[in-house]
């Protein structure tokens, strides 16, 4: 996950904001930053970005995960899209382990009726591979009453 410079700007501005702007942050002595760093993580034009200490001091003085809670939640749209395409991924492997296995079995197929040493190595290697993805599409699925998704791995 990666945010854009802007969206850091944005972010830092709404945060700053959120604490009183630039002044109220120094007067309370909340972070070890000065009033220079504080308005280059808000300007857009800096690639100026929030430290986590900076961030964690001014989200715990507002009370408001205005900057970690937009990449928490970036982070879970990039995991439920990692999921999706693992899903996608297994249902291909599915197909594939299916056709693999009727045309092994049909009477033109090098073991006839029955399987080849080759075709049962090959059938059983796609399985295994079939079987990981599953178990790891079904690992990064959030049980009940959580909130977090990881990625398939």
């Amino acid at each position: 996950m990666s945010l854009d410079p802007l969206q850091h700007a944005e972010l830092a501005s709404r945060l700053i904001k959120a604490c009183g702007g630039v002044d109220a942050i120094l007067e309370m002595n909340l972070v070890s930053v000065g009033r220079t760093q504080l308005f280059a993580y808000a300007s857009k034009t800096d690639r100026a970005t929030m430290s986590a200490e900076v961030m964690d001091a001014l989200e715990g003085y507002c009370g408001q995960r205005i900057y970690s809670g937009f990449m928490a939640r970036q982070e879970a749209v990039e995991a439920i899209e990692s999921l999706l395409h693992c899903a996608s991924e297994t249902d291909f492997l599915a197909s594939d382990l299916q056709r693999s296995v009727i045309q092994a079995l049909s009477p033109g197929s090098e073991g006839g009726k029955a399987l080849s040493v080759n075709e049962k190595a090959e059938l059983t290697r796609k399985a295994m591979s079939l079987s990981q993805k599953v178990l790891a599409t079904v690992a990064a699925i959030p049980a009940e009453n959580t909130h977090e998704i990881h990625a398939p791995s």
